[in-house]
């Protein structure tokens, strides 16, 4: 492997350049980009094996469809996932693209590219299923190293260590947010992106500019019937996904500890109306205290029991959700608290 692929950062190592006034910096989270660009290059089916021939299908839906069809028995089949890859270049050529497309409708002056790397602080928080653990099963995307090695030699992007690369980004903008006269805007996809609380910043994410200035931000409803689910912005959004909803995809759940059915759409009625924060933080901590007890006890993804207080696993879900808002940053749920003067007992 080569010195560049092996070469990461730590925050504090990141040169803070300062930009001459009127200038537009885009501050990409290249994860974000380079795993669905790939991802999109490969052209995933099945061969199936067990008849007189080998026959390929779209999927194993598809193939489910044509065993009820013709009455087989669908467990008696060997099934092997096959991928066909498009040429790497044509995944460089996609990837050029897309950031030259970010730059022209964004008018940017100058961007920072930024790659997640090694040792995220997050992987050995005691949760009961280890963190993005279910991201180890999943097939890579064959030109992924591919693509991020690119990145990191055409456009000298810079992998981050100890944390995830969207904390990073996150300090990144708005720290280039508070040079005089300087615009700074976070590209990325990620859901997380919208919660900043402490300082004003731009997120462009899914053709959106969004400008972040409100400390207790706001929580909507979006997509509809069954599929609806409460998204948001700020202080609120980001409780939202610290006590309540979660992140399934990197697997921290908090409702695995509550002891009551209580949903996303439930905790949103409740919520969408409270207008300051000291409120909104005290409806939290008495909702999540109704909902899990004053104390809780489980089993980690090490095997190793805990026996917490409500704050003590509230701060875990904190820091998983919690996006760093600075170098160093060191900042718990119970300083949010204490910030605002919201009284609770432990």
């Amino acid at each position: 492997m080569s010195d560049i692929q092996d070469k990461q950062y730590h925050d504090y190592e990141i040169e803070d350049i300062q930009y001459p006034e009127g200038s537009v910096v885009l501050i990409f989270d290249l994860d974000t980009i380079i795993y669905p660009t790939a991802s999109a290059q490969d052209k995933t089916s099945i061969v199936v094996k067990g008849r007189t021939e080998d026959r390929s299908y779209k999927n194993r839906t598809e193939f489910k469809k044509v065993c009820k069809e013709n009455d087989w028995n669908y467990d008696i089949f060997t099934i092997e996932d096959t991928v066909n890859a498009a040429p790497v270049h044509i995944c460089y050529a996609v990837f050029k693209k897309t950031i030259e497309k970010y730059i022209k409708e964004l008018g940017a002056t100058h961007c920072e590219y930024y790659l997640g790397g090694s040792n995220n602080f997050r992987d050995t928080l005691p949760l009961p299923v280890q963190y993005k653990s279910n991201r180890k099963k999943t097939r890579r995307p064959t030109h992924l190293k591919a693509l991020q090695l690119y990145a990191l030699k055409t456009y000298f992007a810079k992998k981050i260590c100890s944390m995830e690369c969207d904390d990073f980004v996150s300090i990144r903008m708005l720290e280039v947010n508070k040079q005089k006269n300087v615009k700074a805007i976070l590209i990325t996809t990620d859901k997380d992106s919208l919660q900043s609380f402490t300082s004003e910043g731009y997120v462009y994410k899914q053709g959106v500019l969004y400008h972040l200035n409100s400390t207790l931000g706001e929580l909507h409803i979006e997509g509809k019937g069954a599929k609806t689910s409460v998204k948001g912005s700020g202080l609120k959004w980001l409780i939202t996904q610290a006590l309540i909803v979660g992140d399934s995809t990197d697997e921290y759940l908090p409702r695995k500890h509550f002891k009551t059915s209580y949903g996303e759409k439930s905790w949103y009625k409740d919520v969408k109306d409270i207008e300051d924060v000291p409120t909104f933080l005290k409806f939290s901590i008495d909702k999540f205290i109704e909902l899990v007890g004053t104390s809780t006890t489980y089993t980690d993804y090490t095997g190793k029991e805990q026996n917490l207080t409500w704050l003590e696993l509230a701060e875990i879900y904190w820091s998983c959700a919690y996006m760093k808002t600075k170098v160093n940053d060191t900042t718990t749920f119970e300083d949010l608290l204490k910030q605002h003067n919201v009284e609770y007992k432990v």
